[in-house]
């Protein structure tokens, strides 16, 4: 069904059964977890929190957005169906779709005016419902021009695109058999709830609240800062930094904001993977004393 009130000569905005059922599957799930289920034993916690680490660190935040979006370093092998396939597992989206809705917003946001849908002047409650509920479809394809050149046509990528959501199914199918549902949930519907949700609500924090190091003319956006959500998100919560300095492999530019996706791409190079890191020249690492 399409939403005639938010959509517009740019976009469209339709209600989607296939995001209504990403969330709230795994949502579902959780609730009865958290009702019903006996807490689970540190090593659930602890093995969750490396698996999050993982996935929606090494897999989303260094892999697909740092790597293969903005391609902010570069890796000593072809490290996109590794990255792809660790993104995937965080169980946040399809590659392709996440490619594609980063070079949309990025768009609008360096715009003066985007559509209400990608504004962040909607509440919060009807934020969740257009990113949670509804998928928007462009009626031209000017911002895939952001993107670096066969990205979004790339054979691992849409071979993960398709294949994320099996995968997912796969896992926690072997996880129930194997040991039990309690743990299929508390090790994948519950992680994926936190990596869906959280995902959203990061995003529209970083965008309403939090304070500005610099101010970018002639924007729709020009994102905040978040000290705790920067330590907790792996640095994506430096947004402002971020939307200044978009190819900086490091979105945490002063020492207190630490960074800790930046912090794995280094590790990956003293191991001799990764190399020719871009980081922005207001890095606190670059400026002189």
């Amino acid at each position: 069904m399409t939403l005639k009130y938010l959509s517009d000569e740019h976009i469209l905005v339709k209600i989607s059964l296939f995001k209504i059922l990403h969330l709230w599957v795994p949502l579902s799930l959780s609730i009865y977890a958290l009702i019903f289920l006996p807490p689970p034993k540190i090593e659930v916690f602890l093995l969750n929190t490396a698996i999050v680490y993982l996935t929606v660190c090494l897999g989303h935040c260094v892999g697909l957005h740092r790597y293969i979006i903005h391609q902010s370093f570069k890796m000593s092998f072809n490290a996109t169906p590794f990255f792809l396939l660790i993104s995937s597992l965080s169980g946040i989206g399809g590659p392709k779709t996440w490619i594609k809705v980063h070079a949309l917003r990025d768009h609008w946001q360096n715009q003066i005016e985007a559509p209400k849908a990608l504004k962040y002047d909607n509440s919060m409650a009807h934020d969740f419902f257009i990113n949670l509920h509804c998928s928007i479809y462009p009626k031209e394809n000017k911002h895939l021009k952001r993107l670096p050149e066969g990205v979004a046509s790339d054979p691992w990528v849409n071979l993960f695109e398709f294949i994320w959501v099996p995968l997912n199914i796969l896992i926690f199918t072997a996880v129930w058999y194997l040991w039990s549902l309690d743990l299929a949930i508390w090790l994948v519907a519950i992680r994926v709830t936190l990596s869906v949700v959280g995902h959203w609500l990061v995003g529209y924090i970083v965008h309403k609240w939090g304070y500005k190091s610099y101010g970018i003319k002639d924007v729709s956006e020009e994102g905040r800062n978040s000290l705790i959500l920067g330590w907790l998100t792996f640095g994506e919560a430096y947004h402002n930094n971020h939307h200044k300095f978009p190819d900086s492999a490091s979105m945490g530019l002063k020492p207190k904001e630490l960074d800790l996706g930046y912090c794995t791409i280094i590790l990956l190079k003293i191991i001799g993977l990764a190399k020719e890191i871009k980081v922005s020249e207001d890095h606190f690492s670059k400026r002189k004393t």
